[in-house]
């Protein structure tokens, strides 16, 4: 990386937002915030994020991948709300739709869908069954699954 013809505050920049990117994977967005908190001025952010990605600092697909499973398996979100999430943060639509779509195909959300409802039924304190799935649905939709796939999963032996 030849930093020569860099000035001081540029370096100063330049080891900031490695740093920032070093420590977990950002999206541009991200870097754009970080830029601005940083003082750089507007004209000049393009130019670090084409930087960076140059470096292998910033990937946005990766960025992708890393936010969805993590997502996936830490907060048991569903693949609507993470797909909602990444596209506030200003990351193209194919690019979600690819890698979602990736893992949609090698995860078995269904599993991870009936073990988050089976978890929330019994805490669920209604008598009526039907008021209980239907504070279940709510809850799982509002986690990110599709309607389709919470009444498929309701549709199980184990809720009644």
């Amino acid at each position: 990386m030849n930093e020569e013809g860099f000035s001081k505050e540029e370096k100063a920049v330049w080891n900031a937002i490695t740093r920032f990117c070093a420590y977990k994977e950002r999206c541009v967005d991200d870097v754009y915030r970080k830029l601005i908190q940083l003082g750089v001025s507007e004209n000049q952010h393009h130019f670090w994020v084409k930087r960076l990605e140059s470096y292998g600092f910033l990937n946005e697909k990766r960025f992708v991948e890393s936010y969805a499973l993590a997502r996936i398996n830490l907060k048991g979100w569903g693949l609507l709300k993470i797909k909602n999430k990444l596209l506030a943060k200003n990351i193209e639509p194919l690019i979600v739709d690819e890698v979602l779509k990736k893992i949609k195909d090698t995860l078995n959300m269904e599993e991870k869908l009936l073990s988050i409802a089976q978890k929330k039924w019994y805490k669920i304190k209604t008598e009526s069954i039907q008021a209980k799935k239907a504070k279940l649905a709510r809850y799982l939709h509002s986690k990110g699954f599709g309607f389709q796939d919470i009444y498929k999963i309701l549709e199980n032996d184990i809720f009644r």
